[in-house]
């Protein structure tokens, strides 16, 4: 066992780039930062706890309806749509105002039985084939029938119930939104909806889960063609009179309107709605059987909370939302879903497509969204012929016996290099790895680029001298400025999948190594899925200088909290850069932006640059938020 300081990087390195200086804070920015700070503290519970001004704050920036004024759209709201934080709880009781407002209609009496059918028609102009199509769709099912509270008389089939509605009591969206809340309690089979009020009844049904068959064209018993366009958002399906109609408004219109539909030959409107509404009613339960097809041990959620998911996704891109949105979490080890939806955003967003479903249904393709996952050895696995070292960089030392436990629950002995900051911590590891059956180099490093400077500066020299087959990193992760004791549960996630404890994991990780000659990279399968945040233009600079012609699309996938194996070879690019202890910025550090998070996110693209593939350690039921 050897003790070795490395120096402290005083000397200028021959470096491109400042790296250290990615995001330069100047003393204002600073100043300002550190004053707003300060004033939220009592800022904040003056506007939304104190009852008077919190009523003033909300009168200035809602209407009654709990919706955000248009001028202050932009405060209330996230990038991704959703409410920010402070007002959240106010607009989540939105739906508890609605009822009121339908509270006064004459709704029937029947069952939620699935077999009920909303139709929303235009003013009668063809009266027979008006006639005609309620009298079909009532064989059906039980026909609820929206009439206007002021209109032409239509003649209803027996069975059928008419429901008139008043549009002139709340703000129009308002009051659309109360009906569809109301008229989803009858869980509806599917709602058929044509004419002015059609595309907004269709957004707020679709809004609560409801089926949608839009009526455009001839299809409506109407002569006057109607807007196919309007209900692209909220309609399952869009139904014209004739395939000439459809034809035409193809022709207009721009690609990708598979929802865009007339009746087959021989099939009548009401055959064609009914055909169509039933395939929009099931849409969600076939998506959830695609997953369900598809290897189960990879499915990380349950049926239930698959079909949640599901309903949330179709629901969120209804509302156009950013994919992002909600916080999404990985469902299916070692796929990623928004990686796939991006690069398949007709189907995925246009279509409102479930991306494990499609993906699922188009037969797995390969590409940056999935991974090969490694998970727990079923048996001891032999000893791997590779030579192997591992990196562990304790800024915390107490850490070093955790450590050390969960190394022993593996037969793999690779030669161990550990980093710290100080003597005294140098002197912890030491009385740790006593017992170790194995080399154990401890070095000595500066309080410089966290765990990322001691691996790619102060071990550069045996990662290039070619005599190791797999290099793993991993961290002493605390976290302590994050949430409280997050770093704990985190480190025990992360660890768990990379060394192991329950599972002998770094044996599984060495022997899919040995088995696989392409294989460069391996991280933990992390269940959240989070993209470049503030670090795009640090993972640009060093892309350009590492040479990385990879797409960097809106998300990423790559080791949250930097802990992986690799074959050096797959990290000759950054090991290129020869990476010197001044580029690395002085703490304490930004949480993110800088040369540490920018190299974190590129590490897949790295290796694939230097021609290998990727794969995901994934240990079932591990988390860690």
């Amino acid at each position: 066992m050897t003790t070795v300081e490395q120096p402290d990087g005083a000397a200028a390195p021959p470096v491109r780039r400042d790296y250290a200086r990615l995001r330069p804070r100047g003393k204002a920015k600073s100043w300002l930062n550190r004053i707003a700070r300060r004033a939220s503290g009592w800022v904040r519970p003056l506007l939304f706890e104190a009852d008077a001004p919190r009523g003033l704050w909300r009168a200035l920036l809602f209407d009654a309806y709990r919706r955000p004024r248009p001028l202050f759209g932009k405060a209330v709201l996230d990038r991704h749509g959703h409410p920010r934080r402070a007002y959240a709880s106010w607009m989540a009781r939105a739906d508890e105002d609605l009822p009121a407002l339908v509270a006064g209609m004459a709704f029937p009496d029947l069952p939620s039985n699935g077999r009920t059918v909303l139709v929303l028609l235009p003013p009668p102009r063809d009266a027979p084939a008006r006639a005609a199509l309620l009298r079909d769709l009532a064989a059906r099912g039980d026909l609820i029938v929206l009439l206007p509270e002021a209109g032409g008389e239509t003649v209803l089939p027996p069975g059928a119930v008419p429901l008139r509605l008043s549009l002139s009591r709340p703000p129009h969206d308002v009051f659309l939104a109360a009906l569809a809340q109301r008229l989803a309690l009858y869980a509806p089979l599917y709602a058929v909806v044509g004419g002015a009020e059609g595309p907004e009844l269709a957004r707020a049904l679709a809004r609560r889960d409801v089926p949608v068959v839009a009526l455009a064209g001839t299809a409506d018993g109407s002569p006057l063609p109607g807007e196919p366009e309007w209900f692209d958002d909220g309609a399952g399906a869009v139904l014209f009179g004739t395939p000439a109609e459809r034809a035409a408004a193809l022709a207009a219109a721009r690609p990708g309107r598979e929802r865009w539909q007339a009746p087959a030959a021989g099939e009548t409107i009401a055959e064609a709605i009914d055909r169509l509404g039933r395939a929009a009613a099931g849409r969600v339960d076939a998506e959830v059987a695609l997953v369900l097809s598809a290897d189960r041990s990879r499915l990380e959620i349950g049926e239930a909370e698959l079909s949640a998911r599901v309903r949330a996704w179709r629901r969120d891109r209804l509302m156009q939302l950013s994919p992002g949105a909600g916080k999404p979490r990985r469902p299916y080890a070692g796929f990623h879903p928004l990686l796939y939806a991006e690069a398949h955003p007709q189907a995925c967003l246009d279509e409102r497509r479930y991306p494990l479903a499609h993906w699922i249904e188009q037969g797995q393709p390969e590409g940056p969204w999935v991974h090969p996952v490694i998970g727990p050895p079923a048996a001891a696995p032999e000893p791997p012929a590779l030579k192997a070292m591992l990196h562990g960089h304790f800024h915390y030392a107490d850490l070093a016996p955790e450590f050390f436990e969960r190394l022993s629950a593996n037969l793999a002995r690779p030669d161990l290099f550990l980093t710290t900051g100080s003597a005294e911590k140098a002197r912890l590891l030491e009385r740790a790895a006593a017992t170790y059956g194995g080399r154990v180099e401890i070095v000595q490093v500066p309080n410089l680029g966290r765990d990322v400077g001691p691996f790619f500066t102060a071990l550069r020299a045996p990662l290039l001298a070619g005599g190791y087959d797999v290099a793993v990193h991993v961290h002493g992760k605390k976290s302590q400025a994050s949430r409280t004791r997050i770093g704990d549960v985190w480190r025990d996630f992360l660890w768990e999948n990379t060394l192991g404890g329950r599972h002998a994991m770094l044996d599984a990780t060495l022997a899919a190594f040995a088995a696989d000659p392409r294989l460069g990279l391996v991280y933990p399968d992390d269940p959240h899925l989070v993209g470049w945040a503030r670090n795009r233009r640090a993972a640009e600079l060093l892309g350009r200088d590492m040479g990385l012609t990879e797409e960097m699309t809106g998300f990423v996938d790559f080791p949250i909290g930097n802990m992986f194996a690799a074959r050096p070879a797959a990290l000759a690019p950054v090991l290129a850069l020869d990476l010197q202890w001044t580029d690395y910025p002085v703490e304490p550090i930004a949480d993110d932006g800088t040369v540490i998070h920018g190299l974190e996110r590129l590490l897949p693209a790295i290796a694939r640059k230097a021609g290998f593939r990727t794969a995901a350690l994934r240990v079932p039921g591990t988390d860690w938020d």
